[in-house]
């Protein structure tokens, strides 16, 4: 059973980078000439914004804060939302499952 939320992981893994993608694609097309969404989060100054500020979570949240912006009536945030709660999920089945 654990080879069944491993597969699930992977594929909501790659859902979501690949949402990811598309939400920096279409900030790019919106955004300034001057300013540039990225995937990767910036490099973190301090320790402490290693766990807070600069993780994948928080930086693509504060993308789809900027994509609000330009974006109001895109369902990327809720399919986004959906890749992140099947990741979540999927990740605790593989813990469980593999004990």
């Amino acid at each position: 059973m654990s080879w069944f939320f491993g597969l699930c992981f992977a594929g909501s893994t790659a859902w979501f980078a690949l949402l990811l993608d598309r939400l920096c694609k279409e900030l790019n097309s919106a955004l300034p000439s001057g300013q540039k969404a990225t995937i990767y989060p910036p490099m973190p100054r301090t320790p402490g914004q290693l766990f807070w500020r600069a993780n994948i979570l928080a930086h693509s949240l504060q993308l789809l804060d900027q994509h609000r912006q330009y974006y109001p009536a895109s369902s990327l945030s809720k399919t986004l939302g959906l890749a992140v709660a099947a990741l979540l999920v999927s990740f605790a089945g593989v813990v469980l499952t593999t004990q």
